[in-house]
């Protein structure tokens, strides 16, 4: 046989030609693919096969595949959108407790509240401004001014983020 006659073979009607010693009988590549699809598939469904090289996936093989997919997405994507929001909330309460170290040691150093966050910046005490995780903005934050009448600038920074946690907290309390 030659290659074109093997590649149109079936795994099953090679190794049955290959113990009877037997070629193709047809001299054009035309013949042994048609007798391919029509006597190797005839041959497979009196035996109940269903591989044959060079045929694809079936449709029901195709849906179970993409139902099982479906199904573990379904149980996977929650818990990652879980551990997202997780994670934003991890990252403002840092970002909220750097800008508050910040502000005391600014106090410390000068005596006075800044004026506003970018005054840390220029002052070098920050690199940037910390971006609010869950707005994604670095003018979001809510800045609240000292309380003591002598004295004025920003004490204290909150998020500007609306909303709460999944325990019901507000973004605005941390």
């Amino acid at each position: 046989m030659t290659r074109l006659h093997l590649r149109n073979r079936c795994v099953a009607c090679l190794s049955a030609l290959q113990k009877a010693g037997s070629a193709c009988s047809r001299t054009s590549p035309d013949c042994c693919i048609s007798k391919v699809s029509s006597d190797c598939h005839s041959d497979h469904r009196r035996q109940g096969t269903s591989y044959c090289a060079g045929r694809g996936f079936t449709l029901i093989e195709l849906l179970v595949v993409m139902s099982i997919i479906a199904l573990l997405l379904t149980i996977a994507l929650p818990r990652y959108f879980g551990s997202l929001d997780k994670s934003k909330e991890v990252a403002l309460k840092e970002n909220l407790q750097v800008m508050r170290v910040t502000l005391d040691k600014y106090y410390a150093d000068k005596g006075s509240y800044p004026d506003t966050l970018e005054e840390l910046v220029e002052r070098k005490y920050l690199r940037s401004v910390p971006v609010d995780p869950i707005t994604e903005l670095s003018s979001s934050w809510i800045l609240v001014s000292v309380e003591d009448g002598d004295q004025h600038g920003i004490a204290d920074v909150k998020s500007g983020a609306p909303g709460a946690t999944k325990d019901g907290k507000a973004y605005e309390s941390f």
